[in-house]
């Protein structure tokens, strides 16, 4: 790629995600637009004037076919967490599915570390944007969440998260 078009190209796929409207491009970026798909991106790429190919396709034509090493990767790193806490004598829990190859939690774009995993998410309360952030400790399984801005009477709960078990029924 030039680097003349590196920063049009990346103007572009930012105005693809959030579906060509400037006026949402803040809302955007804190994850309210979904993200662009992979046709979607190589359709942009391609209408900048720059050539997209594939690297597997172009070692496929001048091999004859998949190498060794480049078979079928094993299965994506998904699962899911249960994660429980105890609140003025009252159980509460919540449920954690984590994609480590797509990078998100619950859906959301995640930030993943080998020490833990955190992610944002918003959403309109009372006619204002809110942002609530999202800590999941890899090492002990504890999980936090707070919304930014609020002033609490108490720490937030830390959950305890463990694998989900097989659903009970």
């Amino acid at each position: 790629m030039r680097k003349s078009a590196l920063p049009m190209v990346c103007s572009l796929l930012l105005l693809a995600a959030c579906d060509g409207r400037l006026d949402s491009i803040k809302g955007c970026l804190q994850g309210e637009e979904k993200p662009v798909p992979l046709q979607r991106a190589i359709e942009v790429v391609k209408a900048a004037g720059l050539n997209v190919t594939d690297p597997l396709d172009t070692l496929m034509s001048s091999q004859g076919g998949l190498p060794p090493a480049a078979q079928p990767a094993a299965p994506a790193r998904q699962f899911s967490l249960l994660c429980v806490a105890t609140v003025s004598g009252q159980r509460m829990t919540t449920v954690l599915s984590v994609d480590l190859d797509a990078g998100t939690v619950n859906g959301a774009i995640a930030k993943i570390s080998p020490n833990e995993i955190t992610w944002q998410t918003s959403y309109q309360y009372q006619g204002r944007n809110t942002v609530s952030a999202h800590t999941l400790n890899r090492l002990n399984g504890d999980f936090r969440s707070h919304t930014e801005g609020v002033l609490y009477a108490a720490p937030p709960p830390t959950y305890a998260c463990a694998p989900a078990p097989k659903p009970a029924f």
